[in-house]
């Protein structure tokens, strides 16, 4: 896939990452706020954002996919990332975000997720797409819900228990027709 390659909403880009991203992007990965649910925790510094941008570009570079760098498409603000990736390394695909917490409450995160659960059933077939979330994080929950996706339980991964979020390509796609 092309390094120019981008996905579109009313209000959003999303976009592979670059190295230039680092810096942007530690404003996201090193905020513990944004961080709170997050597995790995905040990043402590640049070094270690720009660890996680080259996993993400390599994740690009392999599946056609990743998490993508979410832009504001009227300033060119970088406001977090959103996209698909492996659960728990595989071999489910997730969809992801995390936003920087001046972009919260404003719709973005569904936008974005939206955007990206339509790329992976319309352009890369996938057959079905999931989520998961901690238990009490409700704002990430209702996005899921949202977009599509249903609770399936609680399930393990990442090292503990999560609520677990799935769609199949079929279900999703009549959604859409539906509406």
């Amino acid at each position: 896939m092309s390094s120019d390659f981008q996905l579109l909403t009313e209000r959003l880009r999303l976009r592979p990452y670059r190295l230039d991203d680092v810096a942007a992007a530690f404003t996201v990965f090193g905020d513990p706020d944004v961080m709170r649910y997050s597995t790995s925790g905040p990043d402590p510094n640049l070094a270690a954002t720009e660890a996680r941008v080259r996993k993400l570009m390599d994740h690009q570079q392999s599946f056609g996919f990743s998490l993508w760098v979410v832009e504001d498409r009227a300033t060119g603000a970088v406001l977090g990332d959103c996209g698909l990736k492996q659960l728990d390394g595989g071999p489910e695909i997730e969809v992801g975000y995390r936003l920087a917490k001046p972009h919260w409450g404003r719709g973005y995160a569904s936008e974005a997720a939206e955007a990206s659960v339509r790329y992976g059933f319309e352009t890369s077939a996938l057959p079905r797409i999931v989520a998961v979330t901690d238990h009490p994080n409700a704002a990430s929950q209702h996005v899921l819900r949202k977009i599509g996706l249903k609770y399936q339980g609680p399930a393990q991964y990442y090292g503990r228990e999560m609520s677990y979020f799935a769609v199949e390509r079929d279900e999703y796609l009549a959604r859409g027709s539906a509406e």
